[in-house]
């Protein structure tokens, strides 16, 4: 007979009791009888206990096993015909928490006191790793000599020739900080990978990209490439730096880019040789000859115009590795002489940027100060400095170069002047490349870019004689106001912008009507040719990637609430009226200014402000909810309004 041993086992009421057992068999095997398990445990005695289901203990009351109320097992000295004996526990003087050995003795593998596995050989056929762990692995590869390149991996390349992506790229920046200033120059790191293997992984020196997009919280950047490499996608030009256009007042994040490709279906309706500004600077009539010039005689993606696609950013912190999620931009192409196909050496290539009008420029009286000559390069201004488009001066009247474009803007200032002195085509013909104006004001009338007119337009010209505008900054178009807070009342039907480069307008609006008619046959001016290159933008960006950007943004200025009261409605994006006052009696029909812009009463009110409310980021007044059908449905109507301007049939 064994030793007396105590057992606890649970009673089933929740209760632990503690038996006595003569032996471990008698208290758990019943043999066939009659006698119930009250009558089997009768000579057992009981014994309250909360910290054992069951427990067996020798006479000593040492515990030699038991089950805690969690569930779980002590055994003190286990044997098992299916466990193996080698399980022993060693004292380690390297504190290692387990150890692997043979049969000799020696070790395999150890799990360290940091929880660090240690092995001394190891065959797989599957393993996972993290992103994280990825990078590690790489990188240890990398420190031993060894490469592990990805074919499609072209962060050691020079030149990187890439495909357009056909959905948003993913893009990471490695910096300490985003940029806040056009001059912060940070150095940074720039991963792209387009999702279909082409990846990159660049030094760049990060800025601040823009004008009035400086007033938003968040900024569009400028990254330039700080390896001397250089890189062309698709049918872009090469280049070394690049634009990411944040778009923060369009909610498309990219009808800019749209606006672009309008103009690109423009340029290409007409006949090779008269497309681009630049093609009637040259002519080749030969069927037997070239010209000679490989960039003349084949296109180097010259586009007279920016280009772009969508790209998703998180911005890594080099300080903290903290991920910030940044949401949809453009990976846009800048301004540069390649986009406008210009040689930075040639006095007749001049590129202006910046505020273009009869007061600044075409007037006679040059503010030199309101605008950029971003095409020749190299420079000096009146000082005897190096020009600097950032805070541009008047050129030197010494420099060969500076003066020989000096003059030529000059001449173009003295349009004003001679339009006045006689008012005809043969006037305007002296001063402007014909075709691709009239091409550049119908897109603007057709997409009402009202804002093209004197700042957001780039002008060229290729002999230093003829100029004509060109596209740039198209993101408040298809009616939408410039702050993108509102479609601007009655856009759909009003603005032929007429007032734009004196009499132009007037003079060859025989010539516009035709021209509209030919892009209106071609569908090209067609609400479902424009909204399909809405959509086929808004495809490569994706519908989640937008859904995370309206979260990630939720005050987007044309993707919010207006907050107009319902007494109220919006009469005009500026404030033309007296302001509103809590002590007026408004009659329907009435008007009054508030928070920057004109309302109409709709019924008689009085006490209730136009907006119930305003947001916390600038713009913090007004609002709506942008879509391709809202666009559609404007679209319709600002073609039919043309078509009835221009006697289209």
């Amino acid at each position: 007979m064994a030793k007396i041993k105590k057992q606890y086992i649970d009673d089933g009421s929740g209760g632990k009791e503690l038996f006595y057992p003569a032996t471990v068999s008698d208290a758990v095997k019943f043999p066939d009888t009659s006698e119930t398990l009250t009558e089997k445990l009768s000579h057992l005695s009981k014994q309250e206990n909360e910290e054992y289901l069951a427990v067996e203990t020798d006479a000593d009351d040492k515990v030699l096993a038991a089950t805690y109320a969690d569930g779980s097992h002590y055994a003190h000295n286990l044997k098992s015909e299916t466990i193996p004996e080698e399980f022993v526990h060693i004292e380690d003087p390297e504190d290692r928490m387990e150890i692997t050995t043979d049969a000799d003795g020696k070790v395999l593998g150890y799990r360290d006191s940091e929880g660090t596995r240690h092995e001394h050989k190891m065959s797989l056929k599957h393993l996972e790793l993290s992103d994280e762990a990825a990078t590690e692995v790489n990188n240890a590869f990398k420190s031993a000599g060894i490469k592990m390149e990805n074919p499609s991996d072209f962060s050691n390349y020079e030149h990187i020739d890439l495909p357009i992506p056909r959905i948003a790229a993913q893009v990471k920046i490695y910096a300490p900080k985003l940029p806040t200033t056009k001059t912060d120059d940070i150095e940074a790191e720039i991963e792209y990978n387009d999702k279909d293997g082409n990846y990159f992984r660049k030094p760049v020196i990060l800025n601040v990209q823009g004008s009035s997009s400086m007033d938003y919280y968040v900024k569009n950047m400028a990254i330039d490439l700080n390896d001397g490499s250089e890189i062309k996608f698709g049918d872009f030009p090469t280049q070394d730096s690049f634009h990411l256009k944040k778009y923060y007042i369009d909610n498309f994040r990219g009808q800019c880019i749209v606006g672009y490709w309008l103009m690109e279906q423009v340029y290409k309706s007409r006949p090779l040789g008269q497309q681009y500004p630049y093609e009637y600077n040259y002519s080749n009539d030969s069927v037997t000859d070239g010209l000679g010039d490989v960039k003349k005689d084949f296109f180097t993606g010259a586009k007279c115009h920016p280009d772009g696609f969508p790209i998703v950013i998180t911005w890594v912190s080099t300080k903290t590795n903290e991920e910030t999620q940044m949401g949809i931009y453009a990976w846009n192409l800048k301004k540069s002489k390649e986009v406008y196909g210009c040689n930075k050496k040639t006095a007749e290539n001049i590129i202006l940027d910046g505020v273009i009008g009869a007061d600044t420029l075409f007037g006679g009286n040059i503010q030199w100060n309101q605008f950029e000559i971003r095409n020749p390069k190299s420079l000096i201004d009146i000082n005897g400095n190096k020009y600097d488009g950032d805070n541009p001066k008047e050129l030197s009247d010494t420099d060969t170069l500076s003066k020989t474009v000096k003059a030529y803007i000059q001449n173009l200032s003295s349009l004003g002047a001679a339009i006045k002195a006689s008012d005809t085509k043969e006037t305007y013909a002296k001063y402007l490349l014909i075709n691709p104006t009239i091409d550049y004001i119908l897109l603007s009338q057709v997409v009402y870019n009202f804002d093209g007119f004197l700042k957001n337009w780039i002008w060229v010209t290729y002999d230093g004689k003829k100029w004509c505008p060109t596209a740039y900054d198209m993101d408040s178009i298809f009616g939408s106001h410039w702050r993108g807070i509102a479609e601007i009342p009655y856009s759909e039907s009003t603005g032929t912008f007429d007032y734009a480069l004196y009499s132009f307008m007037k003079l060859y609006k025989d010539e516009m009507g035709t021209r509209y008619k030919d892009l209106r046959d071609l569908k090209i001016f067609d609400a479902e040719n424009i909204v399909g290159l809405l959509n086929k933008w808004l495809n490569t960006v994706g519908f989640d990637n937008l859904k995370e950007e309206y979260a990630l943004y939720p005050e987007t200025p044309s993707y919010r609430d207006s907050k107009i009261n319902k007494q109220w409605e919006l009469a005009d994006t500026n404030a033309t009226q007296t302001e509103y006052s809590d002590s007026i009696q408004y009659s329907s029909g009435n008007l009054c200014s508030y928070k920057g812009a004109t309302f109409r009463a709709k019924e008689s009110v009085q006490g209730i402000p136009p907006l119930f409310g305003t947001y916390e980021k600038f713009p913090e007044a007004l609002g709506f909810y942008n879509s391709p059908k809202r666009v559609y449905n404007w679209l319709i109507k600002r073609i039919a309004f043309l078509d009835n301007y221009y006697s289209y049939k």
